[in-house]
């Protein structure tokens, strides 16, 4: 993992703001010349083995002191600086997206392993117990890894249609939260135990568009989450 500009590599705080220099076109903003995404990592539920992330939509600074201001304001933030954003010529504009988000994906996964690191380390120090009863440590056969994002969405969606059993999900939601630690598939595993497939539903189609990068149809989804079960913070 780049090293950190700000904030302390061995300890890291869980919020993480990864930022580049524009070359060239913003796509975002014309005027703007940093793009930056904030990501949030919850120990909330790190007792149990898993770490739920929020990884915001990208945003637009006019420059580096602009965003400095905000890093002043959000005080306790760990910063990293990614190679410089630069629209190329001889690509097209998806293709080069997608590889900027599949960097962005490992550095999540890079942050959030220092993360748990730095957990594991404290709770071994205090004595806090893990509880591992939902977590099968066993790993899947390799036929039932799936091999990428869409693949193993597709088959939570088939499992849904079929009202499988909570065990023949666990290979595909472990490979999510390996792999894909910005999606909240916690919830969407909790659902499928209470039978509620419906509302585990719209996870998958939530988790599409934010792997698509269609945030408006993710945040759509997750406010149909929210009326659809108003006491879950989806």
């Amino acid at each position: 993992m780049q090293p950190f500009v700000r904030g302390n590599q061995n300890a890291p705080s869980g919020v993480l703001v990864a930022f580049a220099e524009v070359r060239g076109r913003n796509p975002i903003d014309p005027e703007g010349k940093i793009l930056a995404v904030h990501i949030s990592v919850s120990a909330l539920s790190a007792h149990m083995s898993h770490y739920p992330v929020v990884v915001f939509p990208p945003t637009s600074f006019r420059d580096r002191t602009h965003l400095d201001r905000v890093l002043d304001f959000m005080d306790n933030v760990d910063v990293i600086e990614l190679d410089p954003f630069q629209l190329p010529d001889d690509t097209e504009e998806e293709d080069y997206f997608q590889v900027r988000m599949d960097e962005l994906n490992r550095i999540v996964q890079d942050y959030v392993d220092l993360f748990q690191k730095r957990y594991i380390a404290m709770a071994q120090e205090q004595g806090i117990e893990f509880l591992n009863f939902d977590l099968d440590m066993d790993l899947p056969e390799e036929d039932d890894r799936p091999l990428d994002l869409r693949s193993s969405l597709n088959q939570l969606e088939n499992l849904l249609q079929k009202k499988a059993d909570i065990d023949q999900y666990k290979s595909v939601i472990r490979y999510i939260r390996s792999h894909h630690p910005e999606l909240d598939v916690w919830n969407f595993e909790q659902l499928v135990r209470s039978s509620k497939h419906e509302i585990a539903e719209l996870y998958i189609k939530k988790f599409r568009a934010i792997a698509e990068e269609r945030y408006e149809a993710a945040a759509f989804y997750q406010n149909r989450i929210l009326d659809a079960e108003p006491g879950r913070n989806a």
